[in-house]
């Protein structure tokens, strides 16, 4: 049986809206944590319980007994923009309520890559295709 060790036991701070790809945490202590790995599962509480525990090396983070493996985030800023947001054009540049200015460094879309759509009969969808 892996060795586990109880790294946090309390509440999210906020609301919780389950696990999706690089999802933050910010728990009431004050620690914030970045979701690892692909996990979906849509599950809305307000300041549901979490615990993370390190297992062989790895932070788990389970909420209402699912579980996604995360990584503390350390040096955040939490703050407010000065008005309003508009857009990421690749220079853009804004103010924070705390006083600091942060400038977009990089700019980078990709359109999605078209669906590949049969044109034989043997579809595996029934009734796409059909003309």
């Amino acid at each position: 049986m892996a060795s586990l060790d109880i790294t946090y036991e309390g509440y999210i701070a906020g609301p919780f809206r389950g696990f999706k790809r690089d999802a933050l945490f910010k728990m009431r202590s004050g620690s914030y944590w970045v979701q690892a790995e692909y996990e979906y599962w849509y599950h809305y509480a307000y300041c549901p319980k979490a615990t993370i525990a390190q297992e062989n090396g790895r932070y788990v983070l389970t909420v209402a007994d699912r579980s996604v493996l995360v990584k503390r985030v350390k040096d955040v800023v939490e703050s407010k923009i000065v008005g309003l947001f508009t857009e990421w054009t690749g220079d853009s540049q804004y103010s924070l309520v705390n006083g600091q200015a942060w400038k977009q460094s990089s700019y980078k879309f990709e359109w999605p890559k078209p669906l590949h759509r049969s044109t034989s009969c043997d579809s595996p969808i029934d009734g796409f295709g059909d003309a």
